[in-house]
C-alpha cells in the first residue's frame, strides 16, 4: 500500500487559510484529495497538520471527508511525517505534497509510482526541478526515512522535510525532468494573484480544470496574465 502524506496549515504567510478556500463549492483541500483518489494503486491518503487551535478547521474538513489526519509539532514537519511512517508501518513508501497543489498533473504522480519498486531511496521530480511549482511530488522509501530521520537536526531541516535526505551519502535518487525547464512557471496556490487565477480558472473550465496537464494549465495561465 502507498501511504500519501498531505502537508496542511492554515496560517500561511502568505495567504493564510489558502488550503480551505472555496472553488467549484469545494475546499482546496477536497479537491486534491478527490485528485488523489483516482491514483490506480491501492494507497492510504493522511493530512499531517498542526496542534494549533487555528488547524482545528482543517481536522473539520478531514472529518467531513472520512480522511485520515495526523496532528504534531507546528514547527517540526519532518517529526509529523517520521511519527505517521511509523504509525502505517505496512506501507514501503510514502509520498508526499502539500495541499496547495491541488493542480497537481496526475500524469506526474503516476509516471513517480510506477518508477517505485526501483531500487531508489527517493523518486522525485524536484532535483533538479523542471516542473512548475505546484507540481511537485515525492516518493520515498519508508525504511529509509526512518533510518535517516535522526540527520534532521537544524530548524530548516524539520520544516522542509526531505532537503536534507539528498545530501546524505550513497543516497540514490531517481529524478524524472520535463523535457522543456518550466521551473520558473507556478501553478501552486500561493498568493492573492494566485487566487485571482484560480477563481478565473475554476470558473471558465470549471470540471474539465481537474484533467488538464500542467502545460495546458500554464498556456491557460499565460492567457489570463496577458489579459490582466
Amino acid at each position: 500500500m502507498l501511504l500519501i502524506i498531505i502537508q496542511a496549515r492554515i496560517g500561511s504567510k502568505r495567504l493564510p487559510g489558502k488550503v480551505l478556500m472555496r472553488f467549484l463549492n469545494k475546499p482546496v483541500l477536497q479537491i486534491l484529495i478527490e485528485k488523489l483518489k483516482k491514483i490506480r494503486v491501492k494507497k492510504l491518503i493522511v493530512v499531517a497538520t498542526s496542534r494549533r487551535k487555528e488547524d482545528d478547521q482543517i481536522i473539520k474538513a478531514c472529518k467531513n471527508l472520512k480522511i485520515n489526519y495526523f496532528r504534531g509539532d507546528l514547527k517540526n514537519v519532518a517529526k509529523r511525517f517520521y511519527q505517521i511512517v511509523l504509525k502505517y508501518n505496512k506501507c514501503e513508501y510514502f509520498g508526499r505534497l502539500s495541499a496547495d497543489s491541488p493542480l497537481i498533473d496526475l500524469r506526474i504522480i503516476n509516471k513517480i509510482i510506477k518508477l517505485r519498486n526501483k531500487n531508489y531511496h527517493i523518486v522525485t521530480n524536484v532535483f533538479p526541478r523542471t516542473y512548475p511549482k505546484g507540481q511537485s511530488f515525492e516518493l520515498i522509501k519508508a525504511k529509509f526515512f526512518l533510518e535517516k530521520f535522526r540527520y534532521l537536526k537544524t530548524n530548516q531541516d524539520k520544516e522542509h522535510v526531505t532537503k536534507k535526505l539528498y545530501k546524505i551519502n550513497n543516497v540514490k535518487i531517481l529524478n524524472i525532468k520535463s523535457k522543456l525547464n518550466f521551473s520558473n512557471y507556478s501553478l501552486a496556490l500561493d498568493t492573492l494573484d494566485d487566487y485571482m487565477f484560480y477563481k478565473f480558472l475554476f470558473k471558465n473550465y470549471k470540471d474539465e480544470s481537474f484533467i488538464l496537464n500542467f502545460k495546458q494549465l500554464i498556456d491557460i495561465k499565460k492567457h489570463y496574465e496577458r489579459k490582466n
